[in-house]
């Protein structure tokens, strides 16, 4: 089992490279294409999230063709946790005498691999926003903006995953990762909609405005609320696993 679940982690990790494909196919054009006059921050922010203008002024949130990112991880690590369990259930899992303790070490690296799929993206596209922004001068604005962002969207991948395991694990992974996709676009429908409020604003994680990132009060307190968010999801599926035996199924992945 140990040796097998070596060989599991390795291909998880080989899977962060990933990250920079749908960067590439969203902004390859830009190689040959004209440089930005607005700064690289800028360019950064609206090479990750879409632009949408309403009567509430200038928002900006994830688009819907950047829904690849997420989906691409969910079906990459959407079942991680779940697919583990099920295949250790009879030899491992269900001779443990801590089970808290195994999941908690799963959700470790489930974070782990949520920040460094999330470094993949983000930093292919600051090196997309450099080529392609007239402005030479790396500020310390730009590392700023893309701390802020990587920050939200690691909390915002791994609450997913996490929910995502939920689903695997009481569903299977087909149905499971479809579930989660559901969900994906059901917020970014919803981000995207002309709601009017702060507290849509901040209760939908999808939901990332221009004002948030540049009001540190607003970014902080969109943070915390993510993080609870996370929180709960992972104390209900941990709860879950903890006291389930998962067997594997015939035609599950």
């Amino acid at each position: 089992m140990h040796s097998r679940g070596d060989e599991m982690r390795r291909k998880y990790l080989y899977r962060v490279r990933l990250a920079i494909l749908p960067v590439w196919m969203g902004r390859y054009i830009e190689i040959v294409g004209e440089k930005s006059s607005e700064s690289i921050a800028d360019t950064l922010i609206n090479g990750i999230f879409g632009r949408v203008t309403g009567d509430a002024g200038s928002r900006f949130v994830i688009a819907i063709g950047q829904a690849i990112f997420l989906v691409l991880f969910l079906i990459l690590y959407g079942d991680c946790i779940a697919a583990r369990q099920r295949i250790g259930a009879v030899y491992f899992f269900s001779r443990i005498s801590n089970r808290k303790k195994w999941i908690l070490k799963e959700f470790v690296w489930l974070l782990f691999y949520s920040v460094l799929y999330t470094f993949c993206f983000v930093g292919m596209h600051m090196i997309f926003s450099i080529w392609g922004s007239s402005e030479a001068d790396l500020s310390g604005t730009l590392f700023k903006v893309a701390f802020q962002i990587g920050l939200f969207l690691t909390l915002l991948l791994f609450e997913m995953a996490v929910l995502c395991n939920l689903f695997c694990a009481a569903g299977g992974s087909a149905i499971g990762i479809l579930l989660s996709m559901l969900c994906v676009i059901g917020l970014i429908m919803w981000s995207t909609a002309e709601v009017d409020g702060v507290v849509s604003e901040m209760i939908n994680p999808m939901w990332l405005s221009a004002d948030i990132i540049e009001n540190g009060g607003s970014y902080i307190q969109k943070i915390i609320i993510v993080f609870l968010q996370t929180a709960i999801c992972a104390v209900g599926t941990g709860y879950y696993l903890a006291k389930r035996d998962l067997f594997a199924r015939e035609g599950e992945g």
